[in-house]
């Protein structure tokens, strides 16, 4: 019997004790476990109590979650390598000169460039 039959066993109603009969009883018994019976229908007036399902979560792995801060750390250096380099090659416009600026403004007067429109 593996885990898949023991969950199914689980949401079918079965409590703990009794899976660990059946799974105790399958080791040494390989006949088939009974099917269990359908509970009959409550009268509509009456309230039903749903039987609680204890399935126990698998623990945490701690190496799972220093590798996902690894795999963070790892994310966040690429983040700042690639903005560092579009930094680098970006290319901004050349500062001029007060004599390049006086010479660029006086040309644009002498000889203005034709706007169409």
């Amino acid at each position: 019997m593996d885990i898949n039959d023991v969950l199914t066993l689980a949401r079918a109603g079965f409590s703990r004790d009794e899976i660990a009969a059946i799974v105790g009883g399958a080791a040494t018994d390989p006949a088939p476990a009974p099917a269990p019976a359908p509970a009959p229908a409550p009268a509509p007036a009456q309230e039903v109590e749903k039987p609680v399902e204890t399935v126990e979560k698998p623990a945490e792995d701690p190496a799972q979650g220093a590798s996902a801060e690894q795999m963070l750390a790892e994310i966040l250096g690429l983040k700042q390598l690639i903005q560092t380099s579009n930094i680098n090659n970006s290319q901004q416009p050349a500062t001029m000169t007060t004599a390049q600026a006086a010479d660029t403004a006086l040309a644009a007067i002498i000889n203005p460039t034709k706007q169409e429109g």
